[in-house]
């Protein structure tokens, strides 16, 4: 078709006509002063040619020659454009077939492990039977402490609580020298472990070595003065003192003990005998009187108490 342009006074446009003409449209004036349009020419669109190439037929008649040149030159760029190829014919998009879903293991059953043994908790177990007069029964989670602590040392010789809890345990069994072994071979490992230290103080003192005893016992509350086992350190240099007679030593060592732990009758027991050594009898019936008041059955601290009274002076009279 062609774009339709209205012209007046002889101008020429392009208008629509019918299917396959080209047409150029010539208006003249007519005789009531408006336009008058005529088809000035027929135009055809012929194709042919071996090459492929388009012929276009032009008849017109044109006044002017710069109005067929430029159509001259329109309808050539029109020949030289050629027709776009065919669209392909629409097939769907082909649909991602899915991977096939991997195969699903069979249940298997899961062995349920049972928890490493613990030689911490079977020696405080044992303790705690102990304590409450079950020594037969506390004897058997010591021996079972010790079993596990040295498998340990056998895989991992560098395991210091491994050292630490065996030699608990071994004290507790009254096995000192071998507690003592292997308390120097943990402390060839690491020098400073003072829970091993304080463990070999005691361990010397049951074995009647009051000089060794001493010197880890005083290197461990100089190192740990408010350690957990301070007041046990203590509890035993008095022990040291009393049994060389030092008595006042042994009343400062025992006071210091039970200032950090003040529960154990026995502790106040020991306190009121140094003191009562010393001659310091009110001092000790003191002492006394508190060993009763935390065991009133302590046979002992009554005979100690009621001896004591009778070594006090009378009070002065007013």
């Amino acid at each position: 078709t062609c774009s339709a342009r209205t012209a007046q006074s002889g101008l020429r446009s392009w208008e629509p006509a019918p299917k396959g003409k080209l047409c150029l449209r010539q208006a003249r004036p007519g005789a009531d002063g408006g336009p008058q349009s005529r088809y000035s020419t027929d135009r055809g669109i012929e194709h042919g040619g071996k090459s492929g190439y388009t012929v276009i037929m032009i008849k017109l008649k044109a006044r002017s020659a710069l109005t067929a040149l430029l159509l001259a030159v329109s309808v050539f760029l029109f020949a030289q454009e050629e027709p776009a190829p065919p669209a392909p014919p629409f097939s769907p998009p082909e649909q991602a077939v899915p991977a096939p879903a991997p195969a699903r293991p069979s249940p298997q059953v899961q062995s349920v492990q049972a928890p490493a043994p613990d030689a911490l908790q079977n020696y405080r177990v044992g303790r705690d039977l102990e304590t409450r007069g079950r020594p037969e029964a506390a004897a058997s989670y010591y021996a079972e402490a010790v079993r596990i602590c040295i498998d340990e040392l056998s895989r991992n010789p560098a395991n210091m609580d491994s050292y630490t809890v065996l030699t608990w345990a071994m004290l507790r069994q009254r096995r000192y020298s071998e507690a003592v072994t292997w308390g120097e071979r943990g402390l060839q490992r690491n020098p400073n472990d003072y829970r091993i230290i304080e463990t070999l103080g005691e361990a010397y003192f049951y074995l009647n070595d009051y000089t060794r005893s001493m010197a880890a016992l005083q290197r461990y509350v100089n190192a740990m003065p408010r350690g957990e086992r301070a007041s046990t350190a203590y509890f035993f240099m008095g022990e040291i003192y009393r049994n060389q007679q030092k008595f006042h030593h042994a009343d400062i060592a025992y006071t210091t003990a039970v200032i950090l732990e003040g529960s154990l009758a026995l502790w106040w027991f020991r306190l009121g005998s140094v003191r009562e050594s010393a001659g310091e009898f009110a001092a000790a019936a003191e002492a006394y009187e508190k060993a009763l008041s935390l065991n009133p059955g302590y046979r002992e601290v009554s005979e100690a108490l009621e001896r004591v009274r009778r070594q006090r002076p009378p009070a002065p009279q007013v």
